[in-house]
C-alpha cells in the first residue's frame, strides 16, 4: 500500500474482517531497530538492538537492510502507522495530519529536484551543428 493508497483508505468506511495478529513470539525475535523523535529537539534516533548473532539472523539483517535501501519498506510503515490508529478517532486525526504533512513535503522535494535539473547543454556551453 503506498502513500496514495494510505491516504486515501485514511477516509473510508469499510467493514473490518479480523486480520491475523502479526506479531512476533519473544522467543522467536532476532532483533529490533527502533526510530524514535523528540518533540523537544525535532531530532531523531535509531537503535538497534540483536538478541540473536548467529549467521541465520545476520542474513535476515543484510535483507532487511537491503530493502530498506531500496524503499520497499516504506509500505510496511505506513500499514503500521495505519493500524495503530484503527478507529480511534484522535489516532486518525493524527494521521490526516502527518499524511497531509508527507504530501506536501514530498511535492516540495520534487519541485526542488525539478528546479535543480540543468540541461547538460547549458553547463557545457554545447552548440548544434546548426548554430556553427
Amino acid at each position: 500500500m503506498g502513500l496514495r493508497n494510505f491516504f486515501s483508505n485514511l477516509f473510508k468506511k469499510r467493514v473490518k474482517e479480523p486480520e491475523p495478529e502479526l506479531s512476533l513470539e519473544p522467543d522467536n525475535v532476532g532483533g529490533k531497530i527502533v526510530i524514535e523523535y523528540c518533540l523537544e529537539t525535532e531530532q531523531f534516533f535509531v537503535s538497534a538492538d540483536f538478541m540473536d548473532t548467529t549467521t541465520h539472523s545476520a542474513e535476515l539483517m543484510s535483507q532487511l537492510l537491503v530493502q530498506l535501501e531500496l524503499g520497499m519498506l516504506t509500505n510496511y510503515v505506513y500499514s503500521a502507522i495505519g493500524a495503530w490508529a484503527e478507529d480511534d478517532d484522535v489516532k486518525l486525526a493524527f494521521n490526516e495530519s502527518v499524511f497531509l504533512r508527507l504530501e506536501l513535503l514530498l511535492g516540495v522535494m520534487e519541485n526542488a529536484k525539478k528546479q535543480l535539473a540543468v540541461d547538460p547543454a547549458n553547463v557545457f556551453s554545447v552548440k548544434s551543428a546548426r548554430e556553427q
